[in-house]
């Protein structure tokens, strides 16, 4: 399902060709198209740390409470309960249509919350870079990545109220990124580009001419102008803890562990994963690893022996509605566990895969790689065998 909603951009240099009246021009258009399914994946990734069983890019509780209409709209009802749950609601989609905007119409792939990273331990991809809380009060979401050399700090906002580029929510908003500093390993200040993504929601009982609106604006931090290497540091960084937490949602707390930057790892070390091949047209022959997770009240069995992860054999009783795969792809995978043994530059070889989606038969892949979709378009072919090396707590 499709719907319409207004866009608005701010101080941006170049407006994306996604975002672009026609190619040739640097003319924003006035509305997109948002594909509720794609949005819930964001929105849904985006809040949850383990995907439950009976998810599928259809049965959003919140939108459940749109209206129908070509543009997005809720019933007023279905936000008002009490002004708690109005501001739960705006908050969480707000995120959901940042993320969404970012990754659809800007190509950012990468995104990493930012409370994982400020005023933490350096993680040892940042290579000694730090970012760090300036002032007091309120700090940007995200820190995202297009790739490893374009990395980007996001805010994300949701209201119900109506707000424009000249608002004074704006101007606070405008401040957060004047409340972080990103230093480098000598203690310079660096600037890196951002941005916000605010969205406006209406109900059915706003005029029709009122409609829910994307506002984006292109700010960036304080400092100086950095170089290539610097915002590499910033990019591995980001894509390292991206993919911490996609090891978590797998039920592989090992990787997730090390890609996170709370344990290293070194010698040999073995975990044996399963490893499927899609059998949908789209991905056919295609090779995923999976976890311990995500096949509807089936689960693999997972426990740690010596120097091995032994998965034991998921037994043949399918007989659960709709259980879900969720898997990474292989060529993916593979460039992980090359970084997981602290050579972080692995994380820049890996490359971007094109999006895939079968809505009908809930499968959606993304550029980084991550696959879900009905079990039964995928098939077991073997336990594979990955070295990673011996870890340790630091």
């Amino acid at each position: 399902m499709n719907k319409k909603i207004k866009i608005q951009l701010n101080k941006f240099p170049q407006v994306p060709n996604k975002l672009r009246e026609n190619s040739p021009s640097n003319i924003v258009k006035d509305e997109v198209t948002i594909k509720l399914s794609r949005l819930y994946y964001h929105y849904y990734l985006d809040f949850w740390g383990i995907i439950q069983s009976h998810f599928t890019y259809k049965n959003s509780d919140i939108f459940e409470y749109l209206v129908k209409s070509p543009d997005f709209r809720f019933h007023l009802n279905g936000t008002t309960i009490n002004s708690d749950h109005k501001r739960i609601v705006s908050y969480l989609l707000g995120q959901a249509f940042c993320r969404y905007f970012l990754y659809e119409f800007c190509g950012i792939t990468y995104f990493a919350h930012m409370d994982k990273i400020i005023d933490k331990t350096t993680h040892p991809a940042f290579n000694g870079l730090r970012i760090q809380r300036a002032l007091t009060g309120d700090i940007p979401d995200y820190l995202c990545a297009r790739k490893v050399d374009e990395p980007y700090i996001a805010e994300a906002k949701g209201r119900f109220n109506n707000i424009n580029f000249n608002s004074l929510e704006f101007a606070k908003w405008r401040k957060q990124f004047e409340n972080i500093i990103i230093l480098d390993k000598s203690g310079k200040n660096c600037k890196i580009k951002g941005f916000i993504v605010a969205t406006k929601f209406v109900t059915d009982q706003n005029i029709n001419s009122n409609r829910s609106t994307i506002m984006a604006e292109d700010p960036e931090t304080g400092g100086d102008n950095i170089g290539t290497r610097v915002n590499g540091s910033i990019g591995r960084g980001c894509i390292a803890i991206h993919y911490s937490n996609v090891a978590e949602k797998l039920g592989l707390p090992l990787i997730s562990q090390v890609l996170g930057g709370n344990i290293i790892i070194s010698e040999n070390l073995i975990i044996k994963l399963p490893l499927y091949k899609c059998l949908h047209p789209k991905l056919e022959g295609q090779s995923f690893i999976s976890g311990r997770r995500f096949f509807g009240e089936l689960r693999w069995s997972e426990f740690f022996v010596r120097e091995n992860y032994i998965m034991k054999k998921l037994e043949n009783s399918l007989g659960v509605n709709h259980p879900l795969f969720f898997g990474l792809h292989l060529d993916t995978f593979k460039f992980l566990i090359k970084a997981c043994t602290v050579n972080w530059n692995f994380l820049s070889e890996i490359t971007p895969l094109e999006d895939v989606e079968d809505e009908e038969e809930n499968l959606m892949l993304l550029r980084d790689g991550t696959v879900s979709g009905n079990l039964n378009l995928f098939e077991f072919v073997e336990q594979r065998e990955f070295r990673l090396g011996e870890f340790e707590t630091i």
